[in-house]
């Protein structure tokens, strides 16, 4: 009977053994070869810092407003009807990207911003998206209020992706999504500081 206690003893200490080997060796193995993963990139990168400054010439029904979107300075530039206007810049601002169309655009972005208030002959009067089209249409006189009174809904509401979305849609335009996914954060705060180019 001593004899098979001492054989299970001895067979169980060298098992142990043999186990607490295997298991040394399979630590130390992990240890030197799965080193905890070292990530240096401290921000995600897809995500902009900043948006770079991008120039945008509207073309709506032959009528050209150029758009300079200044995120480094914080401010918007824009250009009603620019004479000087070269192959791919406007006034020494670069030209991005191309936006054409009929004046669906024009009444999408009034429409989108809530509808705009016009002072015509003294008198204030609130304007629908086909409505500001027509008037954009009839004369010149009005269209620098046109586009002042959208850049001021724009900045006290801000826009959101779909803003963009819808121009692209419904234009002739080498903008994408991509080129315009961080836009929408900024545009509202730059369109706070409005500037005319003649």
């Amino acid at each position: 009977m001593k004899s098979k206690f001492k054989l299970f003893l001895k067979s169980f200490i060298i098992s142990s053994m043999f186990c607490a080997v295997l298991i040394g060796i399979g630590y130390f193995y992990m240890q030197k070869n799965l080193a905890p993963a070292q990530n240096e990139i401290k921000n995600v990168p897809y995500k902009q810092q900043t948006c770079e400054n991008k120039g945008i010439l509207l073309e709506i029904d032959g009528d050209k407003t150029f758009f300079y979107l200044d995120f480094e300075n914080n401010e918007l530039l824009v250009s009603i009807f620019p004479e000087e206007e070269l192959k791919n810049e406007i006034y020494g601002y670069s030209v991005d990207f191309n936006v054409s169309g009929d004046y669906n655009i024009l009444s999408d972005m009034v429409d989108y911003v809530g509808g705009i208030e016009l002072e015509i002959k003294q008198q204030k009067y609130r304007y629908t998206g086909i409505q500001i089209a027509e008037i954009y249409n009839v004369g010149n006189e009005l269209k620098r209020p046109i586009i002042e009174q959208i850049c001021q809904k724009i900045s006290q509401n801000g826009v959101a992706l779909d803003f963009f979305a819808n121009i692209i849609e419904n234009s002739n335009t080498n903008l994408t999504i991509p080129d315009c996914y961080f836009w929408a954060d900024e545009l509202g705060n730059i369109s706070r500081n409005l500037k005319i180019i003649d």
